[in-house]
């Protein structure tokens, strides 16, 4: 609402601003034009409403050829994606669609890892010009976003590679089996920059390709979700960085296993 009322939204959103929040903005103004068409609801609407397009398009697609990674909806990736309002459900979807590939503009992290492992040449086009569309947009509305956004990055603290956690230099066995997709979505995430939030590891269901997987997986995942909030929930800035090995831990190795039983050759 904010950038379409011609305001800067990343002197309004953090510890010290108007709209106070424990986090400085991280996200690009590209973000805040592809959600504009939900700023004329309040923030309850508008979050709902996001989430519930986004877990229906993640379903459809999901559901496309079978319904075996059903548990995604169970898992505490998906219910921690859908209580902050988060993309994560919306990037998965991208993961299995190239048209909606334009969505790795909105979160560019998570958006790069999913281009540098999908190894389509019409999703990546397709991302890319949709970014773009959303990038001239936003340059239009406010164009000295990008510095603004930079700062906020910097002054942020948490967002690194999950490679450089405790254990983490394992998850690049993935690439032991780099002709696969899926495997070269776990190794890419595990190298971009991102906080230390559960929400991260949803695209991460996508590689179980079992029911049983599929549901062993959200266990064993939501299992190191309540053990790490168990663990930081009396103590959060002290023990922050520690959920990044958990999510190694619990989230990435486990994924990382499975693929490693996979053929080193492409799906298709």
């Amino acid at each position: 609402m904010a950038l379409r009322h011609g305001a800067n939204p990343y002197l309004l959103v953090g510890p010290q601003h108007a709209f106070r929040s424990e986090w400085n903005l991280t996200y690009p103004a590209t973000s805040m034009v592809a959600a504009m068409p939900l700023s004329f609801l309040s923030e309850e609407w508008a979050s709902l409403l996001f989430i519930a397009l986004s877990t229906t398009v993640l379903c459809f697609l999901l559901t496309e050829n079978g319904w075996e990674r059903m548990p995604l909806f169970l898992s505490a990736g998906f219910i921690a994606a859908a209580r902050a309002g988060q993309w994560s459900p919306l990037m998965s979807a991208a993961w299995l669609s190239p048209l909606l590939a334009w969505a790795i503009a909105a979160k560019p992290n998570t958006g790069a890892a999913l281009a540098l492992a999908r190894g389509s040449r019409r999703w990546l086009i397709l991302g890319l010009s949709g970014g773009l569309l959303l990038l001239v947009i936003s340059l239009l509305l406010m164009p000295d976003w990008p510095a603004y956004w930079i700062a906020s990055l910097r002054a942020g603290y948490g967002i690194t590679p999950r490679v450089l956690d405790k254990g983490g230099v394992l998850l690049l066995l993935a690439l032991l089996r780099w002709r696969r997709p899926e495997a070269r979505l776990i190794a890419a995430l595990a190298l971009i920059p991102q906080t230390p939030n559960w929400y991260e590891v949803l695209p991460l269901h996508l590689v179980p390709s079992t029911y049983r997987q599929s549901l062993a997986y959200s266990l064993v995942s939501s299992i190191g979700f309540v053990v790490t909030w168990l663990l930081v929930r009396n103590d959060p800035p002290g023990r922050y960085f520690d959920v990044g090995s958990m999510m190694v831990a619990f989230a990435y190795l486990p994924a990382v296993l499975m693929v490693l039983r996979r053929p080193n050759e492409s799906p298709t």
